[in-house]
């Protein structure tokens, strides 16, 4: 429980004009193969990790999960980071009430209250996407710090290129110069990638990838938005949003 909420945590929206979007959305859904996925946004970029619950009869949640098709609740983020270094991935009986969560511990009983609120429809958000690139993961973490050195406070974008074998990652600043880091992609790609990113919310999820190799999907065009997986993991996705060409 503990490794998948950290997946999506960091994703979520801190500011008080997005209170709908500052907590995590528990989802449930008959349809996802009895799964729950967490889910996590501040409407930039967004985490979905997928867990399969325990339906044991000692769980007190499990009753809920057999007698209906779908159930959601989104819990707090505050609340889940103050109660993460608790879980540590250890079973955990969860109750839920119309205002309330419980998370009962072998020796401990802990309250939270949830967000009542209309959580954006997420899966209306994951675009369908029709091509992909495989990309180290420490080299891409690398040049995206590179180029971050040359950026401004207030103007944090940037750019990102894949043709053949090849990723380019750039970025320019009227005051300190430009920045050129060139990466060899695993495969090479047939579809060209030409986009502008924030930097910090891309290498953020890039940072949470578990495995040497990052798999970025995107679209030929129209691209909104590309989706980030883990390249031997398929449990977690993250979605991150482009900036608009000048």
């Amino acid at each position: 429980l503990a490794s998948n909420l950290q997946r999506v945590l960091f994703a979520v929206s801190d500011k008080p004009t997005t209170y709908s979007i500052t907590g995590i959305l528990f989802s449930f859904n008959k349809k996802l193969d009895g799964n729950f996925e967490f889910v996590g946004t501040d409407a930039h970029r967004m985490g979905i990790a997928t867990v399969k619950p325990n339906v044991s009869p000692t769980n007190s949640i499990a009753e809920d999960i057999q007698n209906t098709s779908s159930l959601s609740f989104v819990v707090p983020s505050k609340f889940l980071s103050n109660i993460s270094s608790l879980i540590l991935d250890s079973e955990v009986d969860m109750k839920i009430s119309e205002s309330f969560v419980k998370l009962d511990f072998s020796n401990l009983e802990v309250y939270g209250r949830l967000l009542i609120n209309t959580f954006p429809d997420y899966s209306r958000i994951v675009p369908n996407t029709s091509c992909s690139l495989t990309v180290s993961k420490s080299e891409i973490i690398k040049s995206i710090e590179r180029a971050m050195l040359f950026l401004s406070q207030t103007i944090r974008s940037i750019h990102i290129m894949a043709t053949k074998n090849t990723m380019e990652v750039s970025c320019s600043n009227s005051q300190s110069g430009e920045a050129n880091d060139s990466i060899t992609l695993k495969d090479a790609v047939s579809v060209p990638f030409d986009l502008h990113f924030n930097a910090d919310g891309l290498i953020e999820i890039f940072k949470h990838i578990d495995s040497e190799f990052i798999v970025i999907k995107y679209n030929e065009s129209d691209v909104k938005a590309i989706v980030v997986e883990d390249a031997t993991n398929k449990n977690y996705l993250y979605v991150m949003s482009i900036i608009a060409k000048r």
